[in-house]
């Protein structure tokens, strides 16, 4: 019985200490809540993209390097309205089309660089929705306020053969990916 009441009396002071305790914790803490908006500042992330002719190989046949190095390429310019660097990614997005060419059979030269075929180039992220595969053309930076034209231009490779190219489409997309930094 009397251990009953050393442990009553126990529990009863441990109660009682709890609650003096947690009572002077809310009524000594302090809560600060905001009230104002917070405010993010992330810089410029703005260029401005404008496109020069369309390519078109409708109604086309296999050429040679020298015949598709003639072709007028389609020309897109950037320029980076920003006060710092941009890193720019360039990718050629291969489109979902029915009875398409495939990227071993199409050419391209980029910047007047020297002909190659498209599968040539590393695989990259795909950006489009509707894109099957993408291609890293190249890699560049854009200083601030610069302006960069880059020019492109596809054919179909000269060793395929008019059946192996005909009633095929090739539907492709230029992807500028802008990004901070150098």
């Amino acid at each position: 019985m009397k251990n009953k009441k050393i442990l009553i009396s126990s529990i009863l002071v441990l109660i009682l200490i709890l609650a003096v305790v947690g009572y002077s914790y809310s009524k000594w803490s302090v809560t600060k809540e905001q009230t104002n908006v917070n405010v993010l500042n992330v810089g410029c992330l703005e260029t401005t993209f404008t496109e020069k002719n369309v390519i078109s190989l409708e109604d086309t046949y296999p050429i040679s390097d020298a015949e598709g190095m003639n072709l007028t390429p389609v020309e897109y310019t950037i320029t980076n309205k920003c006060n710092d660097t941009k890193k720019l990614q360039l990718n050629l997005e291969i489109l979902q089309s029915i009875n398409p060419l495939t990227a071993s059979q199409v050419k391209y030269s980029f910047n007047g660089q020297t002909p190659a075929l498209i599968n040539s180039l590393t695989s990259s992220t795909k950006t489009l929705s509707n894109a099957t595969a993408s291609y890293l053309i190249g890699n560049d930076t854009l200083e601030t306020g610069a302006t960069k034209t880059y020019s492109l231009r596809l054919w179909i490779d000269e060793k395929e053969t008019t059946t192996s190219a005909s009633n095929k489409t090739f539907d492709t997309k230029l992807v500028f990916t802008t990004s901070y930094g150098k």
